[in-house]
């Protein structure tokens, strides 16, 4: 009797609900890797970040993929390459210098439309310690929010672009730095 009654405890705790905390998925964790990786560890050193994509042999933007990842000076040169990996989803990187009150920063972007940035946010600051928030707003359905990270880079800093008011879930995420020669 004793048996019967484990047996009918055990089948029946097989249905409960046991919530489990889900981490991160796989592509999420590779792109915060892939931020960290290509752009916070060359902080202010695009050039590297240039010399690797090509090294690597990702593919260079064109067109209207090159466009997506413009900045908003149209004066500013920049480059982009799709970054293709096996076993994960495609993402854009890319790279640009611009003056700032008089300093020239450095700009890395990673950019994916299908994983979520504030997934990848949370990932990178696991990896990353950022400092107070300096700047959130949100203006045509596009929420921008930029955080220090000094302890990548004095004066360094990350900006989230995305648009979950609007339903989509991707965006860009940046780290801008000074200039290193």
């Amino acid at each position: 009797m004793l048996f019967q009654k484990i047996v009918v405890i055990g089948v029946l705790s097989g249905f409960v609900a046991i919530p489990v905390q889900a981490g991160p998925s796989e592509e999420t964790l590779h792109l915060a890797r892939a931020f960290v990786g290509n752009c916070g560890q060359n902080a202010g050193r695009i050039d590297r970040v240039e010399s690797f994509a090509n090294a690597m042999g990702h593919q260079k933007l064109e067109g209207d993929l090159k466009e997506m990842l413009a900045p908003q000076d149209p004066n500013i040169e920049y480059l982009g390459w799709l970054v293709k990996e096996e076993d994960f989803a495609p993402y854009l990187l890319g790279i640009s210098e611009g003056p700032v009150d008089g300093v020239i920063l450095s700009n890395c972007v990673i950019a994916n439309p299908n994983i979520s940035m504030e997934d990848v946010l949370a990932a990178v600051q696991e990896l990353v310690e950022f400092g107070p928030q300096l700047d959130s707003f949100e203006s045509a359905g596009q929420r921008y929010r930029v955080w220090s990270t000094n302890s990548i880079a004095e004066g360094s800093f990350v900006a989230v672009l995305d648009a979950p008011a609007m339903g989509l879930i991707g965006g860009a995420m940046t780290l801008s730095a000074r200039k290193e020669e």
